[in-house]
């Protein structure tokens, strides 16, 4: 199977915004109903929310979005 990051490209020239996918081509993307997402989406949410203690004066700072959900998925 071959990769075509064509779409993910044309995305991420843009500025001001990030992309962030689950898997690449032949790599799973494992959802379950318990979460009822993705698990990087569960997370990610989880992460934008300000679980954990991640939020502080309102905000989440983008990294530390990041390193939950990859520790989280991981």
């Amino acid at each position: 199977m071959v990769e075509d990051r064509t779409a993910v490209e044309a995305l991420a020239r843009g500025s001001g915004r990030i992309v962030i996918t689950a898997s690449g081509a032949g790599e799973p993307a494992l959802e379950t109903a318990e979460f009822g997402h993705g698990l990087l989406s569960f997370f990610l949410l989880n992460a934008f929310r300000g679980r954990d203690g991640l939020a502080s004066g309102g905000r989440v700072a983008l990294m530390d979005v990041f390193g939950y959900a990859m520790r989280e998925v991981g």
